[in-house]
């Protein structure tokens, strides 16, 4: 799967735990899809993994050749460098080696097994990924509050293995994925509205990213159910520069 994906898979498991720690935290969570102010160019490309495939090409040869860069050293523990950057150069072996039977072979089928899916089949997932954080406030602590739920037809709630239950997901990220559309039900009473189909919520999406352009300190505005448990405290400011010394 990591090779479909072009994703490292220990090193990107580190940083999608921290991304689960501190989630939107802007100098903390490395997996921001929507940065502020936007880049829409680079929102567009993303439909296509061109956002991030050259990024992921290259910080793996870096760390392939001993260089770990700073963005992970802060959330890849010292004890697990040497693990990463054997599981690096794995990666490019096998991806050097998958490049070298396609040339052999004058066949592109290979990759498009093990190189290439990402860039041609990560439309949907894409398009139903961008919305679990989109257009949201940053540096905050309640996780009810940075976070997508996305009601999906059927097929696609499916195909995107039920993750569009996004704040669910990340109040209660160890409930397998078959399990979020229970949970919702369950503590649908302390969670933000729903939001009813992708068209829905790439209007209020691109609506407020759009304004975040003549505005960077705008935001999409989530607001609590009634009966839910009050909000957290806000560390807007003071939060990142106390992480960053940390």
């Amino acid at each position: 799967m990591s090779f479909m994906t072009l994703r490292e898979p220990d090193r990107w498991r580190w940083s999608h735990a921290r991304h689960h720690t501190h989630t939107i935290i802007v100098v903390q969570d490395p997996e921001i899809a929507s940065p502020r102010p936007p880049t829409p160019f680079l929102s567009f490309l993303g439909l296509w993994y061109q956002r991030g495939f050259w990024g992921e090409v290259q910080a793996v040869l870096m760390i392939s050749l001993g260089t770990i860069p700073a963005t992970d050293k802060s959330y890849v523990p010292e004890t697990e460098w040497q693990r990463i950057i054997l599981c690096s150069r794995i990666f490019v072996l096998v991806l050097t080696a998958t490049l070298a039977l396609c040339l052999i072979l004058g066949s592109l089928l290979h990759a498009m097994l093990f190189v290439l899916p990402h860039l041609y089949g990560s439309f949907l997932h894409y398009l139903c990924a961008f919305t679990q954080h989109a257009g949201l406030d940053e540096d905050i602590l309640d996780l009810r509050l940075y976070a997508h739920t996305v009601i999906l037809n059927p097929a696609f709630a499916f195909l995107y293995t039920n993750m569009n239950y996004h704040v669910e997901h990340h109040m209660f990220p160890m409930v397998p994925f078959y399990n979020l559309p229970d949970l919702h039900k369950k503590i649908r009473h302390d969670c933000p509205p729903r939001t009813q189909g992708l068209f829905r919520a790439y209007r209020d999406i691109i609506s407020t990213l759009a304004r975040q352009l003549r505005d960077p300190s705008h935001y999409q505005h989530q607001t609590l159910s009634d009966g839910a448990n009050p909000p957290r405290h806000h560390f807007r400011h003071a939060f990142p520069a106390a992480m960053s010394e940390a």
